[in-house]
């Protein structure tokens, strides 16, 4: 009984101490938790020593050699190459300098690309070209052989079927749209000792005496051939004509006009023929049959009447015997480089080059050559002298110009010119 009271005695002195100390029992409280969670610590990291369990031998670390230290590389220059990925610039390489770029071509491997430069003009005669014309004849233009040269050598030739006729020789008289006409060797008559043994012959001159062989031989005797006189091909894409008259030496026959096209390659920087065709406006589609006509009529009748300069008639019947051999062509250039205009002054080709869509009518004339008239449209003659053509097929066109070309000789010539005129045709 006593104990019981004693045992109340103390917790009531304990509840007392409590009331009195609350600081002393939180920092108890404190340390007790504390020494708590320091005995699960110990039992993770100190447990499998001291039980044993779970306990493995330390595997050995594992030595890793040091690398050599790298020596750096001297700083790398300024200069870069940037590459292009477009379609446009996959070819090309720009190199950076820090100052001005310049392009560096770089071609594909395996491709037949050139590193960009200057080529030098050049003219492709690996082609030969043929085309029948008149009379049941065919024309050959072109030498056939990949030979370099300065020019497209024409090495013309006509072949006519008539047995009768294998014995003829024959002239051809060649102007160009652009570019020039060159010829090697002296002109002469058919018959002299430079021409003998040869049956194609360039006319070089307004006569048939002034012929030169036009085979080609050798680049230094090539008979003729065109070629771009600018020698830069400034006029890329300006393809030129190339117009040929046909004739038969013996009688001055006009066997028929043809028209060859030399095209410029931009990208090879080459000329090259690309075809012949005959040169009359109803084979090229630039006038119609009656148009034509009347053209023809309208020449005949300002030679008759409106020219003051030759000496010449056409009679019914001379038309009658030629009109198969007459020849119309449109062109960009007279055929030579003087002529009379419509009320017979002799200019020069450069004061007539206002014109450049020309009608040639090319008249034979049985023991003279041919005459030819110039004929342009209305519209187009200016302030030049002209004489209107009053066929009614034709209105709206007018004579601006007249020619004499290829009689058999000098002589002939001059016995249709005035005496004054002989010296400015340079035939005197």
């Amino acid at each position: 009984m006593a104990r019981d009271k004693n045992r109340e005695n103390n917790n009531e002195e304990s509840k007392k101490e409590k009331r009195r100390n609350p600081g002393r029992l939180r920092l108890e409280a404190m340390a007790a938790f504390l020494a708590l969670v320091l005995f699960v610590l110990g039992i993770f990291i100190f447990g499998p020593k001291i039980t044993g369990e779970g306990q493995k031998e330390p595997e050995p670390a594992e030595t890793e050699t040091p690398a050599p230290l790298e020596t750096e590389a001297p700083p790398a220059p300024t200069s870069h190459v940037i590459e292009y990925d477009s379609e446009e610039d996959e070819d090309y390489v720009y190199e950076d300098t820090s100052e001005i770029p310049e392009a560096v071509y770089v071609p594909e491997e395996g491709s037949s690309a050139v590193e960009e430069e200057e080529l030098p003009l050049r003219y492709d005669n690996s082609v030969s070209l043929s085309c029948n014309a008149g009379r049941g004849t065919k024309v050959t233009i072109g030498l056939g052989r990949n030979i370099e040269g300065d020019g497209i050598y024409l090495n013309p030739s006509i072949v006519d079927p008539n047995e009768l006729m294998k014995d003829e020789k024959y002239a051809f008289l060649c102007s160009a749209s652009f570019g020039s006409i060159s010829t090697t060797g002296t002109p002469s008559d058919k018959n002299s000792s430079a021409n003998a043994g040869n049956k194609y012959f360039y006319l070089a001159g307004r006569t048939y005496d002034k012929l030169v062989p036009a085979g080609y031989v050798s680049n230094d005797s090539y008979g003729v051939c065109w070629y771009d006189a600018t020698q830069d091909g400034q006029y890329a894409g300006n393809s030129a004509d190339i117009y040929i008259q046909a004739i038969r030496l013996s009688d001055g026959v006009l066997m028929d006009g043809l028209k060859a096209r030399v095209e410029y390659v931009e990208t090879e920087k080459t000329y090259k023929l690309v075809s012949l065709t005959r040169s009359d406006v109803l084979v090229t589609g630039d006038l119609d049959g009656a148009t034509r006509d009347g053209l023809i009529r309208g020449a005949i009748a300002f030679l008759n009447e409106g020219n003051k300069k030759l000496d010449v008639t056409i009679t019914d019947d001379d038309y009658f015997n030629v009109r198969n051999n007459i020849v119309v062509e449109k062109r960009m250039r007279f055929c030579y480089g003087r002529i009379f205009d419509a009320v017979g002054v002799v200019r020069s080709a450069g004061e007539m080059s206002h014109f450049t869509e020309i009608y040639a009518v090319h008249i034979p004339h049985f023991g003279y050559g041919y005459f030819t008239v110039y004929i342009a449209e209305l519209h187009d003659v200016s302030t030049y002298s002209h004489v209107p053509i009053s066929d009614e097929a034709a209105d709206g066109y007018a004579v601006i110009g007249y020619d004499a070309l290829a009689p058999f000789t000098v002589d002939v010539f001059n016995s249709h010119l005035l005496p004054d005129d002989r010296e400015a045709f340079g035939v005197s």
